[in-house]
């Protein structure tokens, strides 16, 4: 960036002690490009000016582009290149909190049959399982063309849900190696499922527990070290993005989040006000990642049990769609973070299922726990249902993305701090795709002689507007309302339950429109 303080430069040449990591601005880019522009952005880093450091007694950490950055960790006696900024420490407080701390299980290893039907409930609550039988129908596998980024971490490669996964790039930002995988102990067991448990919700091409877009191109990055809690994890989720976006990532997702260093939640990484969406470098890395055309999806994190504005990095970030943690019967989780952040805007934007998903067991390479709890689970759901979602109108932006995923919540109409617009739902999305005619939904039972509205599914307090006339054109039965699952809409009387006659039925409301002529048949 242009324009550095004066007084900044007075430093440049003096030593730096020490040996924690830290951030140094450098100097212009050797471009002919509007600084904080795309092309800016993209644009190398000057490659003199990284020697020269290596040369003065760093070593080189990470590369951050797109701010003109590098974090370092300089020796005893180390310099700086005269137009070099040091930017302050990258590391600044530490702690022992494994990932995920409320997405512990709860229950023992399910049977595979169990677990599969609970996640078909799932799916099919948020439209999935329709949109899944359209696009079998036109022959796509799903999420052919789509490259996913998961961003979490270690990844066990021996379980089932990671098996012939396509992986299009994967690194190890914590141990810098190209193998982020957590290998299964001699018992068989594995140590770490976390990444495991989330990629496989999107990614898993097993009939034990069948992903949501398991033919997509995945990119599989570990930035967290399931140990500890540093601000040098947020330097590893930064590089992640970046490193997602340079590999094509239509999608990023992460269920990583940095605000405590302890499990009760009382030792802060960084002031309240950091948590602003412009103040943290992982924030402003999905921020730009956004910019650069990726959707970005945040788990709105596990500390919401302490309130109001217990969001984190990088879930305060602006343009990112970040998702909160629902139950079944679409109450929020206890433990759901939620906002406003530090500057005032209401985050999460949706909510899904994360009180008991069924997700990888650590238990062996088939294991499968059906209560697996945190934002950590809901967030890959939402991915899965956007990879679809993209999958079906390829014209989106991302921008558009994510504002269609919000206003298709359960809570469009009226969002609330915890939940924000709700769960999304792929029907509200696509109406006239996945509930046209096509989909029948009138269901007439010759026992009970009873008319009934059948989305299979379908959430409650819907709009449904409703119709049943004769092929004349005579209005017999007419309600404007709210849907309730398989409810009775209309049971024939008088000369309709003596004879055979044909009627019309018309609808329109939350979940498409359409019509379709019964018969209806004698007693």
């Amino acid at each position: 960036m242009r324009g550095f303080l004066p007084s900044l430069f007075l430093f440049a040449t003096c030593a730096v002690a020490g040996s924690e990591p830290r951030w140094l601005r450098l100097c212009d880019k050797a471009v002919d490009a509007v600084p904080g522009s795309i092309a800016w952005e993209d644009a190398p880093l000057r490659r003199d000016l990284l020697d020269d450091l290596k040369s003065r007694g760093w070593t080189l950490r990470r590369e951050y582009r797109w701010e003109n950055l590098v974090s370092a960790v300089p020796t005893e006696g180390a310099t700086l290149p005269a137009c070099v900024v040091d930017a302050g420490p990258v590391g600044r407080a530490v702690g022992r909190k494994p990932v995920g701390d409320v997405a512990a299980r709860r229950g023992g290893i399910a049977g595979v049959d169990q677990a599969s039907l609970a996640l078909t409930k799932i799916k099919e609550a948020m439209g999935i399982e329709r949109a899944q039988l359209l696009l079998e129908r036109q022959g796509k596998p799903f999420g052919i063309g789509m490259t996913v980024a998961v961003i979490d971490a270690l990844f066990a490669r021996d379980h089932e849900v990671l098996k012939n996964v396509q992986i299009g790039d994967s690194w190890d930002f914590v141990r810098d190696s190209p193998d982020p995988w957590e290998d299964s102990l001699p018992n068989g067991r594995f140590q770490e499922i976390h990444g495991a448990a989330v990629a496989g919700l999107i990614a898993s091409r097993w009939e034990g527990l069948r992903g949501i877009a398991p033919y997509s191109r995945f990119l599989l990055y570990r930035a967290e070290d399931a140990q500890s809690e540093t601000t040098v994890e947020e330097d590893n989720l930064a590089a992640a993005i970046v490193r997602a976006v340079d590999n094509g990532a239509n999608i990023i997702t992460t269920s990583l989040g940095y605000r405590f260093i302890d499990a009760n939640n009382t030792q802060t990484l960084h002031p309240w006000t950091d948590y602003d969406g412009k103040s943290l470098v992982a924030s402003r890395a999905a921020t730009t990642a956004a910019r650069h055309g990726a959707l970005v999806l945040v788990a709105a994190g596990n500390a919401g049990g302490m309130g109001g504005s217990s969001i984190g990095s990088p879930a305060d970030a602006d343009s990112v769609l970040v998702v909160g943690a629902i139950n079944e019967f679409l109450e929020a989780c206890w433990f759901s973070s939620w906002g406003p952040t530090a500057d005032g805007r209401s985050k999460p934007d949706v909510a899904a299922f994360g009180c008991d998903v069924p997700v990888a067991g650590r238990d062996g390479v088939e294991s499968v726990e059906l209560n697996g709890s945190g934002t950590s689970f809901a967030t890959p759901l939402v991915a899965g249902l956007a990879v679809l979602a993209w999958q079906l109108d390829t014209s989106l932006s991302a921008m558009r993305l994510l504002d269609k995923i919000k206003n298709s919540g359960h809570l469009a109409r009226a969002s609330d701090p915890v939940r924000g617009f709700g769960l999304p739902d792929l029907r509200r999305m696509f109406p006239q795709q996945l509930l046209g005619l096509r989909a029948a939904p009138l269901e007439w039972n010759q026992e009970d002689k009873e008319l009934k509205f059948n989305i299979p599914y379908a959430q409650s307090g819907g709009a449904l507007n409703f119709t049943l006339a004769t092929l004349e054109g005579k209005v017999l039965f007419n309600r404007t309302g709210s849907y309730e699952y398989r409810s009775v809409l209309w049971r024939p009387q008088g000369a309709a339950a003596r004879r055979p006659l044909v009627l019309v039925a018309r609808w329109s409301g939350d979940y498409g429109s359409g019509g379709q002529t019964i018969l209806i048949l004698p007693r």
